[in-house]
């Protein structure tokens, strides 16, 4: 079909960038990568390690070790081989896209065309936040596979391969062991578990099997990590450090710039008043949307790339890459049914010309301060929690206008 030619123009894109020295533009962009996710930072990491060294000393780098395993491989090799892994990862989050969106059988009545599923791929191949966290090597990418393809497989009902990269990604970033919920919802949907309607005492026990067999994924990728290191004190250094914020580098979410100014008495308090904050979510909407985990899945991966700590637009081409896929759900058609799309779209236009403004007038010209560049990210933050909400209310009416059809 058609989404060859996308993959491959999308390809040469990011080729051209990569060629034209971009790279060294977006990596130093604080909306790009954060401290969290800064390739730059994994070089560091890299360095110590190849020294004998530990590669949290000096506290630059502060990912998982297994991210240093993975591009381990690659420090001696060409730079190029880097951009491909990068441009391999967003080409597989396409077509997984892509075959997710195809899986869907769409009502007649609704204006779905059979070019929709190569719609999706190409809405997030060319994203502009997606190509930013491409050519950046924002290591926000590699979460965003393990969070796409542990949902394309749990549309084909492997449930074991599906919780395997959900764990990949609790492993990166806490946040997303929030997503085991609708995962396991989704799973556990008649199309895949017939039999479970006719045995409920089953449906219990296969949920507890797989939070359990998450459980124990995350556990062997934490104990590989120690194997590596020989030692478990990557657990302070990486989530830890997240946790406790020590490093205030701005970045578009709202924890830097109100932990600057916050009293040191009042830190822990709001510590973790901010850090549990996301989790909250998960309860209410798990409970009205129970019946729609693929919603349910999206408006918690929306709230993740909004509220957690060091947040970047890469998390947002995650969310925006997903929300198509929504449209050409058998219950959804969410696009008709927005209030606030343009808004939001006008909004999210607005900060991304303005953001790099305010930064330099605060770091570079010194004619700005610090307030005005986290009045922008307040603004960011605004438009995509607009977008959650509206979402979450398009499902509140497809569910009103089923019951009242």
């Amino acid at each position: 079909g058609r989404v060859w030619q996308y993959v491959v123009v999308a390809v040469l894109v990011r080729a051209f960038l990569f060629s034209q020295g971009f790279y060294e533009v977006f990596s130093a962009r604080n909306e790009v990568v954060t401290p969290a996710s800064s390739y730059k930072r994994v070089t560091e990491g890299l360095f110590l390690l190849d020294a004998g060294l530990d590669p949290y000393a000096g506290s630059i780098y502060m990912q998982p070790p297994l991210v240093l395993a993975l591009l381990y491989p690659f420090r001696s090799l060409h730079v190029t081989f880097t951009y491909a892994l990068y441009v391999a990862c967003d080409v597989i989050i396409a077509l997984a896209l892509y075959s997710i969106a195809k899986s869907y059988k769409v009502d007649k009545d609704r204006e779905i065309t059979t070019h929709f599923p190569d719609i999706v791929a190409l809405l997030f191949l060319f994203n502009p936040f997606t190509i930013l966290n491409c050519i950046g090597l924002s290591t926000t990418t590699f979460n965003n596979v393990s969070v796409v393809l542990c949902l394309y497989f749990a549309h084909r009902g492997q449930s074991t391969l599906s919780l395997l990269f959900l764990a990949m990604s609790a492993y990166l970033t806490v946040y997303s062991s929030m997503l085991v919920i609708p995962l396991i919802l989704l799973l556990k949907d008649k199309k895949y578990h017939q039999s479970m309607s006719r045995h409920p005492h089953r449906s219990i026990s296969s949920t507890m099997y797989a939070v359990l067999l998450f459980v124990g994924l995350v556990g062997g990728l934490l104990y590989l990590s120690s194997t590596l290191l020989d030692s478990w004190h990557f657990l302070y250094e990486s989530y830890g450090v997240t946790f406790m914020l020590h490093d205030l580098t701005p970045t578009v979410g709202v924890f830097w710039y109100y932990f600057m100014e916050i009293f040191e008495h009042f830190r822990t308090f709001y510590l973790f008043v901010f850090q549990y904050h996301p989790f909250i979510y998960a309860i209410p909407l798990t409970m009205r949307l129970n019946h729609r985990p693929v919603f349910l899945f999206w408006a918690l991966t929306a709230i993740i790339s909004v509220f957690k700590a060091y947040p970047s637009v890469g998390d947002a081409s995650l969310s925006l890459g997903l929300l198509p896929v929504l449209h050409s759900h058998p219950h959804g058609g969410v696009f008709a049914l927005f209030g606030y799309g343009a808004l939001v779209s006008i909004v999210t236009l607005f900060c991304c010309v303005l953001a790099p403004i305010f930064w330099h007038m605060w770091i570079y010209a010194g004619t700005g301060n610090a307030n005005f560049y986290y009045a922008i990210t307040l603004v960011y933050t605004l438009a995509s929690v607009l977008l959650i909400v509206d979402v979450v209310s398009a499902a509140l009416k497809i569910d009103y206008l089923a019951k009242h059809a």
